[in-house]
């Protein structure tokens, strides 16, 4: 989709590599030896490493080519790995990009330097930053949000530009303001969504000789209403959620917080309120900024009635020699009201009642149960007969034993009769047609399947030519058996592949199931949006932005095939991040801790409403009731209860 090729050639381990001098790296199409592109490379370490611009691609198979250069002994015959080039019906779609806005948003409205979204308004100040976020009518600051700017070990008194306005469509708002200190320069552009979100563009402008040591946006919360925080770096089930630190002065900062492969000091998430009004700060890398390695990222200070949050993007000094782009998020919750159609949230319920009005759900919790082979994102080589025998399941509340034999046939090229396998599969797809049955569309069911946005088989027809634009990692073996459980990142062309497979699942479902929703390291400089510092270290992503695209589409998706009422749950153990979960509208958490203690020894109270309880997100809250089965002491994690 980017129209780049990648590769990385290594000969640390050939016994002539200082003879070698260079390699010719080339792309071409197989069976012909004129190149579509090709660059010859010096190595630094014994290893080379390029991306080249290549033009768009006819469906067939093609070739990368590296042949050495250099002097006696080195290997003249090149290395050749192949790829295989397929366009599919998907490609370019524009699902879930439909310029509305959808309920239970409200339109963005701009009055002066007002932004109001729904529940919230923004008060905006020329240098960008907020003088006032109201939540529910009840203002967050204690004082306006400011800039810090240092030159030379001293504050820089920092100059307002003027709020304006660029574009002021009802479902997309883009506002830009700036500042000045000395000759630091600075623009600030903010892109607002319908769920509140403002992503900053800050772009800090050249200027001859100009430095900064560092630059700072500092938020002076209330601090009687910032009684929980939660915390989430790459990662779950080990993300502080719980009561806000305690203390005067210095009470907490991002080196505290957990993390695993985030490099330096950058930290990506953090949330502060009660158990719904607060603010989210975010950023899905440092990419522009410019951080030494020692001073946190986020840092928290209590002067009497204020909780002062501190961010700092530059904390060393920095010549201003050319343009550097920052980009992060603020958004104030909740993101939206809880829902009420159609009925109150509390009476969304894992069962159905008929003697009371009620939002009956339920989730299959794998792709297995409506015929894949593992995370995929369709059925067993893309047979749909098998949502159209759910769908009809579903309207007459029988059993179709016929479809499910006839359907298993098909897997006796994957496993034979008869085996642990085949039973496995005979197990989920026997399972689906029962439970098809029993959630009877006359009676309100809302029916949702298991996928993952973080996992793919690698049998399925995209992943020869999309493995690399949607895996983690900035190589891979180009497997062709087996699957990837939680290294995928769902970038634009994964979201396009999604959207055009969940449009097909509509058939016999209503809604999305993504399993684990959280950040993870991304370390593909092209798709992934990692990048490399002077030090030669990757900094890789988080995919907080393309998670928060992948859900925003779906729930547009299905308001444009006219389905407005959808269970799309976001399984976010521990990681409840407002900006990747507004636009869905169910929450799962608790697939964590599992063992005989009780719940409240588990999760604790503060625990439960910094992170659980769906307030802040405006999504019905559900949990993954994992316990001890008493006869057996054997983990039985498959229950769910509201």
């Amino acid at each position: 989709s980017y129209g780049k090729v990648k590769a990385r050639v290594d000969i640390a381990a050939l016994a002539s590599r200082d003879s070698v001098t260079g390699v010719d790296l080339s792309f071409a199409r197989k069976g012909e030896e004129k190149p579509l592109v090709s660059r010859r490379l010096q190595f630094r370490d014994y290893a080379a490493e390029d991306v080249l611009d290549m033009p768009s691609l006819r469906e067939g198979q093609y070739e990368v080519r590296a042949a050495l250069v250099g002097g006696d002994g080195v290997p003249r015959e090149p290395v050749v790995a192949s790829y295989e080039r397929r366009v599919f019906a998907w490609e370019g779609n524009k699902l879930g990009l439909s310029e509305r806005v959808i309920p239970p948003f409200t339109p963005i409205r701009v009055k002066g330097n007002i932004v109001s979204t729904v529940l919230r308004d923004h008060q905006v100040a020329g240098s960008g930053a907020w003088q006032q976020v109201t939540s529910l009518g009840r203002e967050l600051l204690k004082a306006p949000m400011r800039w810090v700017v240092q030159r030379g070990g001293r504050s820089v008194p920092v100059r307002d530009g003027q709020f304006r306005v660029l574009s002021g469509k009802p479902h997309f708002t883009v506002t830009e303001g700036g500042f000045t200190a000395g000759p630091v320069k600075v623009r600030v552009r903010t892109e607002w969504d319908l769920d509140g979100m403002a992503k900053v563009f800050l772009t800090l402008l050249p200027s001859a000789g100009a430095t900064v040591d560092r630059l700072s946006l500092e938020i002076p919360l209330d601090d009687a209403q910032m009684i929980y925080m939660h915390a989430c770096g790459d990662g779950l089930r080990y993300n502080y959620a719980g009561k806000a630190p305690a203390g005067e002065g210095a009470v907490w900062d991002s080196s505290k917080a957990n993390k695993t492969n985030i490099v330096g000091t950058f930290y990506p998430y953090l949330w502060l309120g009660g158990g719904e009004r607060g603010l989210a700060w975010f950023a899905d890398s440092d990419r522009g900024w410019s951080l030494d390695e020692t001073t946190p990222t986020l840092e928290l200070e209590r002067r009497a009635d204020v909780l002062t949050l501190r961010v700092n993007f530059v904390t060393r000094a920095t010549a201003l020699d050319s343009e550097r782009e920052i980009v992060f998020g603020l958004q104030a919750t909740p993101a939206k009201p809880m829902p009420e159609e159609p009925v109150n949230w509390r009476r969304w319920i894992c069962q159905y009642y008929e003697s009371q009005k009620v939002q009956p759900f339920k989730i299959i919790g794998s792709s297995y149960y409506y015929g894949c082979l593992s995370y995929d994102f369709y059925p067993r080589e893309h047979d749909l007969s098998i949502y159209e025998a759910l769908s009809r399941a579903r309207d007459t509340g029988e059993y179709n034993k016929e479809f499910v034999d006839k359907w298993m046939e098909g897997y006796k090229p994957y496993a034979e009769p008869g085996t642990e396998l085949w039973t496995f599969f005979l197990n989920h797809v026997s399972y689906a047609m029962r439970d098809a049955a029993a959630c009877r569309r006359s009676q309100g069911w809302l029916w949702t399947p298991y996928t993952n946005a973080r996992g793919l088989g690698y049998h399925m027809a995209e992943w020869p030519t999309f493995q690399d634009e949607w895996i983690n990692f900035a190589y891979h073996p180009r497997s062709t058996k087996g699957n990837i459980s939680y290294d995928i990142c769902p970038t634009r062309s994964f979201q396009d592949a999604a959207l055009w497979y969940y449009q097909e699942m509509m058939t016999c479902f209503d809604g999305i199931y993504w399993d684990n929703i959280f950040l993870a390291a991304n370390y593909d400089t092209v798709a992934g949006g990692a990048w490399v510092d002077e030090k030669e270290r990757v900094h890789p992503s988080m995919g907080l932005w393309a998670m928060r695209d992948l859900i925003k589409r779906t729930a547009f998706l299905f308001h444009e095939k006219e389905r407005p009422v959808f269970a799309n749950v976001a399984h976010m153990t521990n990681t409840n991040i407002v900006p990747i979960l507004s636009f869905a509208n169910i929450s799962l958490d608790w697939e964590w801790q599992y063992g005989k203690r009780d719940f409240q020894e588990r999760f604790t109270p503060e625990l439960t409403v910094a992170e659980t309880i769906g307030r802040q997100c405006g999504n019905v809250p559900l949990i993954l009731a994992g316990g001890e089965t008493p006869s057996t002491g054997a983990t039985d994690p498959g229950a769910t209860a509201q």
